[in-house]
């Protein structure tokens, strides 16, 4: 039963945070806005945490594979990565 808490706890709580704290002009509304830079560190203490439980759990190799995805997602929208470290507002969501 201990497995289990942290396999369904973890999703859990990634989900609330990424969905309660956003940035300006995000595409939904803000329950809680917060600086760019806080929002590229809360993705990668997401993302970064993980990685390590994929490592931890003995896969390594798809640790290794989502962090290289990651990391080309983050060069790939270089431009909302850059903006975000600015701490300005992102004008791309807005149409």
């Amino acid at each position: 039963m201990d497995k289990y808490i942290p396999a369904i706890g973890f999703p859990v709580i990634a989900a609330a945070l990424w969905g309660i704290f956003r940035i300006q002009n995000d595409p939904k509304p803000a329950p809680v806005e917060i600086p760019g830079i806080l929002r590229l560190l809360l993705e990668l203490g997401l993302f970064g945490t993980a990685v390590w439980a994929l490592y931890q759990v003995g896969y390594g190799t798809s640790g290794l594979i989502m962090a290289i995805v990651v990391v080309l997602h983050y060069l790939v929208s270089y431009d909302r990565t850059w903006v975000m470290l600015q701490n300005k507002p992102y004008k791309g969501f807005v149409k």
